[in-house]
């Protein structure tokens, strides 16, 4: 009788040393991965860095400034474009008063 629960208790150790050691794999096999994607990403950035390290620091300067000219540019016509599209409303309302009596 004493056998029986010594027999189980042995079975559970075993299905359990093996699930521990197949965690042990899945563990060793997730941070392989890791790491070859962690080399892949280094060296897309530094490839990167190399590519932004060509480019002249003038280029970013003049760039910025394109920029913020566009910025002040793209103000001023959507402006004009208010105003004129407000004296183009007031011409058609004039013209829809005067012929046609509103």
């Amino acid at each position: 009788m004493d056998t029986n629960p010594n027999r189980n208790d042995r079975d559970m150790l075993i299905m359990l040393n093996t699930k521990v050691d197949q965690m042990g794999f899945d563990i060793k096999d997730l941070k392989e991965g890791v790491l070859e994607r962690l080399v892949k990403v280094e060296t897309r950035l530094d490839a990167e860095d190399v590519f932004h390290a060509a480019i002249p620091l003038d280029h970013y300067k003049a760039n910025s400034e394109w920029v913020d000219n566009f910025k002040s540019n793209y103000k001023l016509i959507l402006f004009f474009i208010g105003l004129a599209s407000a004296a183009f409303g007031g011409f058609i309302d004039h013209l829809l008063t005067k012929f046609f009596k509103f």
